[in-house]
């Protein structure tokens, strides 16, 4: 056996440290790992460029009432959900309110599914999860649904760490 060991370090724009750490063996064993920890830096990337995105769009938020309920029912419960008809402005509150806990010091993550908690839940960290559309875009979506009934009780066992967050939006119709 021969091991080879490279680590490249390296800091991303939100200041967070990545390591990238590569054991090269005759027959690269360990090529998955290399790949996910090049796939963990891809997602955080991704996130980045979509709170950026909603930093833009947000410089069109108008302050309402609405917006500070909302904010203090985050601050206060560990899921809240936007409830309303197509083009009220949940999407858009829900970026806002995300991005106002960014602020407070929590990390962001835009969400697809409820996997995406426990993939990117960790203890003690601040994580508010943003759900856009929860059940479906236009109507409800089967699948979607019955993931979230499969993933609820791992879901509420973690929303227990007070520093746990969800915020999701889901149309009326």
């Amino acid at each position: 056996w021969c091991f080879k060991t490279h680590k490249i370090h390296e800091h991303n724009k939100t200041g967070c440290h990545i390591l990238y750490f590569c054991v090269i063996t005759p027959w690269n064993l360990n090529f998955k790992y290399i790949k996910l920890m090049y796939w963990i830096s891809y997602l955080t990337e991704q996130f980045e460029r979509r709170l950026e995105q909603w930093k833009k769009d947000d410089q069109q938020f108008v302050s309402t009432e609405a917006e500070k309920n909302v904010m203090q029912k985050v601050l206060a419960q560990s899921s809240v959900t936007l409830v309303g008809n197509s083009g009220t402005g949940k999407s858009f509150l829900s970026k806002h309110i995300a991005l106002i806990m960014k602020k407070h010091g929590y990390s962001v993550i835009p969400c697809s599914k409820p996997d995406d908690i426990g993939k990117w839940f960790k203890h003690g960290r601040k994580t508010l999860f943003v759900f856009d559309d929860v059940c479906g875009r236009y109507t409800l979506n089967q699948q979607i649904y019955t993931d979230w009934k499969q993933s609820l009780d791992h879901i509420k066992s973690l929303l227990v760490d007070k520093c746990c967050k969800i915020i999701s939006t889901c149309r009326l119709e």
